[in-house]
């Protein structure tokens, strides 16, 4: 793994002590920043105050639980990467994250290793999706897509705000206009094989996608039994 910066970092919400300690220490152990917060509100008041290159959310915290501050972050900010601590998992669970715009799950019994993982893949992709555009937009589905601003942008103005994951999904189906990508190719690619997630992680992502594409969704095409492609206006 490669060293990270001191200066990139993670703000952490969980209210079991033992737990946010153990970490902390894990990540600092990495090199990364971190700032810890014992509940919702308080890792609210933390974003407030500096937005973090990563949320670390607990699902299940008294008072305000990471659902909810997981849709107040994204209120504020559409494109900081959200990754979900959860202590059992499963597709509910998942389900309602991911609508709410999470990027990821992780069951707090996976290995420390998986985590770190986990962590280092979501801080590459938002660092390299904010540092190296390619071409600053690119059209898809009958708008621009702003890789700078992160969002679709219209000749009426701007459209609606867009993740890293989603902007890349776009990248991916408009240099192959016509393919039709497998479901497993397309979760694999954007969730990783370690993902405990199913179908409808993906089926969430896309509808999520469709519905910020508007008119342009029909470009956004299902093929029954196979998977999605992208048909150019």
């Amino acid at each position: 793994m490669e060293e990270n910066t001191p200066w990139t970092e993670i703000l952490l919400a969980e209210d079991e002590a033992a737990i946010r300690e153990g970490l902390v220490a894990l990540l600092e152990g990495e090199n990364y920043a971190v700032r810890a917060a014992a509940d919702g509100k308080e890792a609210l008041s933390l974003f407030g105050a500096r937005r973090p290159d990563l949320v670390l959310l607990d699902v299940m915290m008294p008072g305000m639980n990471g659902y909810d501050v997981c849709s107040e972050i994204r209120a504020r900010d559409a494109e900081v990467p959200i990754l979900f601590l959860t202590a059992k998992g499963g597709d509910a669970e998942e389900f309602r994250g991911l609508s709410l715009g999470a990027d990821d799950f992780i069951v707090k019994t996976s290995s420390p290793r998986v985590l770190l993982a986990r962590v280092a893949r979501i801080l590459q992709r938002a660092g390299g999706d904010r540092g190296e555009p390619e071409d600053g937009s690119f059209s898809f589905a009958g708008w621009q897509v702003d890789t700078v601003r992160f969002r679709l942008v219209s000749d009426d103005g701007p459209g609606p705000e867009l993740s890293m994951r989603e902007i890349e999904l776009m990248r991916l189906l408009a240099r192959h206009p016509g393919e039709v990508f497998s479901r497993d190719a397309l979760f694999t690619q954007f969730w990783g094989v370690d993902f405990k997630g199913n179908e409808s992680t993906l089926s969430v992502a896309i509808s999520r996608l469709r519905n910020k594409l508007g008119a342009g969704a029909d470009h956004l095409e299902a093929v029954w039994g196979r998977g999605y492609r992208y048909c150019e206006p």
